[in-house]
C-alpha cells in the first residue's frame, strides 16, 4: 500500500470521529443513535488497520526480493506469490497455511525495523 492510501484512510477515520464528536455536542440522540454512531470509528479502525497490515506484509515480500505493482489485480497476484513461496518452501513450511506465511511476511519487516533501531548508533 502506498503512503497516501494510509495517509487517506487516516484522515477518513478522522474525519468521521470528527462528526461523530459534533453530533453528540450539538444533538439530542437517542440510545440507538449514539449506539449506531459507536459503529462508525470501529469500521474506520478496521480500515485504517487492513491497509497498514497489507502494506507491511507486501513490504515483507519485497524484502523476499517479490516486488508487487500497484496495477489492478495486486491482491490476485499476492496470493499467487505466497502460493508460490509455499510450494517451494523447505519440507516444514510447506505444511503452512497461507495465513501463516501472510503473518510471517507482516511481521518480517516489524523486525528487521526493530533490529535497524537497536543497531544504529546514537538512538
Amino acid at each position: 500500500m502506498t503512503h497516501a492510501l494510509v495517509r487517506k484512510a487516516r484522515n477518513r477515520a478522522r474525519g468521521r470521529l470528527q462528526n461523530i464528536t459534533g453530533r453528540l455536542h450539538r444533538e439530542a440522540l437517542s440510545t440507538e443513535q449514539r449506539q449506531e454512531l459507536v459503529k462508525e470509528p470501529v469500521l474506520a479502525a478496521k480500515e485504517a488497520r487492513d491497509i497498514e497490515r497489507d502494506r507491511r506484509a507486501h513490504n515483507g515480500l519485497r524484502t523476499l526480493g517479490i516486488p508487487l505493482s500497484h496495477a489492478p489485480g495486486r491482491y490476485s497476484r499476492y496470493i499467487e506469490a505466497i502460493d508460490q513461496l509455499l510450494t517451494a518452501a523447505p519440507d516444514p513450511i510447506r505444511n503452512w497455511t497461507a495465513r501463516d506465511i501472510d503473518t510471517t511476511l507482516y511481521w518480517m519487516t516489524t523486525y528487521q525495523h526493530s533490529t535497524n533501531l537497536i543497531n544504529t548508533p546514537g538512538k
